[in-house]
């Protein structure tokens, strides 16, 4: 059975990503990401409602395009690997004010 995502938190956000196409789990990764720093899959799992396949191909697609970069480290408690994602501030808002610019017509 397929979980429904909630809405984002701001109905216009919503409205124009619903028009686009582009997923709730993208924006909200790349939102968590930039408010805190740095997150692991689980954070975001826990964050989102989303399962590991599902968000596994979100992070894939997102640090493809440059949008993230990942950090491969020991566990805090010795358990093994984890990864850390974070957004690339500068990339991420190059390629918002590029979009924003195509769309409205503007140089």
């Amino acid at each position: 059975m397929k979980r429904m995502m909630t809405p984002l938190p701001d109905p216009e956000v919503e409205r124009l990503a619903r028009a686009l196409g582009v997923t709730r789990a993208r924006v909200e990764v790349l939102r968590i990401a930039l408010e805190r720093g740095e997150v692991t899959a689980t954070e975001l799992m826990a964050e989102i409602d989303i399962s590991r396949s599902g968000l596994q191909r979100h992070l894939t697609t997102l640090t493809e395009e440059g949008l993230l970069s990942e950090r491969h480290a020991t566990h805090p408690r010795g358990r093994g690997p984890v990864i850390y994602w974070a957004t690339n501030r500068a990339e991420t808002e190059r390629v918002l004010e590029s979009f924003s610019r195509h769309i409205l017509g503007t140089p």
